[in-house]
């Protein structure tokens, strides 16, 4: 099942809105994740659910590289590709 970035991006704010408890739009999808009010523990739990959700494995490293919602949505978009063409 493919996805596009901008399905995984909704995904990824929806989760990080759902985990703080904040309305959507409170934070910008350029803003680092620890901007948005998420500390180590909630991204290193976030990873686990994204590798759940998509069926991927990502790190701390990942995400550390892709420090936003949008650059973390590419990210994970391309991995699926790759999975998909490795198939």
């Amino acid at each position: 099942m493919e996805k596009n970035s901008s399905e995984i991006m909704e995904w990824i704010v929806s989760y990080i809105t759902d985990v703080l408890s904040v309305p959507r739009g409170s934070f910008s999808t350029e803003d680092q994740f620890i901007e948005c009010g998420m500390d180590s523990v909630e991204i290193t739990i976030m990873a686990g659910m994204i590798e759940e959700q998509y069926n991927i494995e990502i790190n701390l490293a990942d995400i550390i590289e892709n420090q936003n919602t949008e650059l973390l949505a590419k990210f994970i978009a391309s991995k699926l590709a790759e999975n998909s063409v490795d198939e």
